[in-house]
């Protein structure tokens, strides 16, 4: 019974997953960047072409270029290794 409640919750939450946007940081790490301006754009309640929206995807952006740019030639083997861990 208790098991059965604790369900509830959960099967709320997986219902909403079908109605949640994509992350605008997620649709812009795909370059979809025109999408990733929408989804944006909705989140903040604002227009597209908004200065905020402008300036919060070019920050996005950025982060996104340098995190590639910290992580270019890093492999799985490297972060496994005992002086990374």
């Amino acid at each position: 019974m208790q098991v059965a409640i604790q369900l509830i919750p959960g099967g709320l939450m997986l219902i909403g997953l079908f109605f949640l946007k994509e992350s605008p940081r997620w649709l812009t790490k795909k370059g979809r960047h025109e999408e990733a301006a929408k989804s944006l754009a909705h989140v903040r309640c604002e227009h597209i072409d908004s200065p905020d929206v402008v300036h919060e995807l070019a920050e996005i952006r950025a982060s996104i270029e340098e995190e590639l740019n910290q992580t270019e030639g890093l492999t799985w083997k490297e972060c496994l290794q005992p002086g990374s861990r």
